[in-house]
């Protein structure tokens, strides 16, 4: 039986709470949090213990610079047909590729790897760690939600060869088009053959997998409830945040989700002028809302922090905020029974920070456990690869 006893830690559990504490760990499991525990353990008197961060929407261990183990792959773009839900992004993730970024070296243990925006449906995406080797062995959930997209992209990916979809109408066209035929699809009739891109969206529209769709803006968000109205057991979550109005705080709490992607270093105009205050709205409206770091290539590792700082501005609660990159992106991800906050139960997917992360830019990560076994430590030799 591996044990480790954390002592006199001040932990943050990712679920709004905050105290000097003891954390037990057993083979990769918290097993105990109390105020003080039996027992001589590793004093952390001084030190801050926060869950791992969890990056809701990435394309980590697929695409990247061309110093990577699998350069520029673009695996997980397939612009053959706008429509391929049938496609598993499981099939995309490299491992290797993904631990060469050194992820828990900036406090994050796991992240959502998905196909990109450039198809209406682009196909199955997937929760995985951020350290080993083996995808299988790192993957948390597969299947964990349908990816979606309106966005400019479609247009921008089919448009220059003059191949459909070329317009808005066409794209929502399809949207709601499979949407309705997959939620007809029944292959156990008699003379119905199976299709795999229907069985793919069947799950989608029967409430087995959330969709996951990039919006330009509010009014699109808007067309997109219209459009999976008449299925009551969708589930969407939103993802980039683009365009945020009064309008998107006005989405319905049990069908609805956000995703707040970082887009502090991108120059397209969807990203100006973002409206926390909206982001703020939602939370209080009891929409949930999760961050990410839009984290891939020439994006950097700490994005995902940075867009907490930002939300920092707003909220002014940090333990909150905390929340969004941790125990309520868990919760988006369909992973909370597994990670995202210091509870027994839960896996030891810990970072040991030198000061909370989110008071001070002076922290630093000093260890990072993935299910109990350190996978980064202060003095580890840093590359950067992005």
């Amino acid at each position: 039986m591996r044990k480790m006893l954390l002592k006199n830690a001040f932990v943050h559990d990712g679920l709004g709470h905050a105290a000097k504490q003891d954390v037990l760990v057993e083979d990769g499991e918290i097993k105990q949090v109390a105020d003080s525990l039996p027992g001589e353990g590793e004093d952390l008197s001084g030190c801050h213990l926060l869950p791992g961060f969890i990056d809701t929407l990435s394309y980590w261990g697929i695409n990247g610079s061309m110093t990577e183990i699998r350069p520029s792959s673009e695996d997980n773009d397939e612009r053959s047909d706008p429509v391929t839900p049938e496609l598993n992004v499981a099939y995309a993730f490299n491992g290797r590729a993904c631990t060469v970024q050194q992820l828990p070296a900036f406090g994050i243990t796991a992240a959502m790897v998905t196909p990109t925006d450039n198809n209406v449906f682009g196909g199955q995406m997937g929760v995985y760690t951020t350290h080993g080797v083996n995808p299988f062995k790192m993957c948390l959930k597969e299947k964990a939600g349908m990816k979606a997209s309106v966005s400019k992209e479609v247009k921008a990916a089919y448009g220059k060869r003059d191949v459909a979809p070329l317009t808005r109408m066409k794209i929502f066209q399809l949207l709601s088009d499979n949407l309705r035929k997959a939620a007809e699809y029944d292959p156990s009739k008699e003379g119905v053959a199976r299709d795999e891109k229907l069985a793919a969206l069947h799950q989608v529209t029967e409430g087995m997998m959330p969709l996951w769709i990039t919006c330009d803006s509010a009014e699109d968000r808007q067309r997109v409830m219209e459009i999976v109205a008449p299925y009551d057991r969708v589930r969407v979550v939103f993802t980039a945040a683009y365009g945020l109005d009064e309008s998107d705080a006005e989405l319905p709490a049990d069908k609805a989700a956000m995703i707040d992607g970082f887009t502090g270093m991108d120059c397209d105009p969807r990203a100006y002028g973002k409206r926390y205050d909206v982001l703020h709205k939602m939370l209080d409206k009891g929409i949930p809302v999760a961050l990410s770091g839009m984290s891939a290539g020439a994006y950097g590792r700490e994005c995902l922090l940075w867009e907490g700082m930002e939300m920092l501005k707003e909220m002014e609660d940090k333990e909150q905020v905390l929340r969004l990159m941790t125990s309520d992106a868990a919760k988006v991800l369909g992973v909370d029974d597994v990670t995202g906050s210091i509870v027994p139960g839960k896996r030891a997917d810990l970072v040991i920070w030198s000061e909370n992360p989110l008071a001070s830019f002076q922290a630093k990560v000093l260890r990072t456990l993935i299910a109990g076994e350190t996978v980064y430590q202060e003095g580890d030799e840093m590359k950067c690869y992005i």
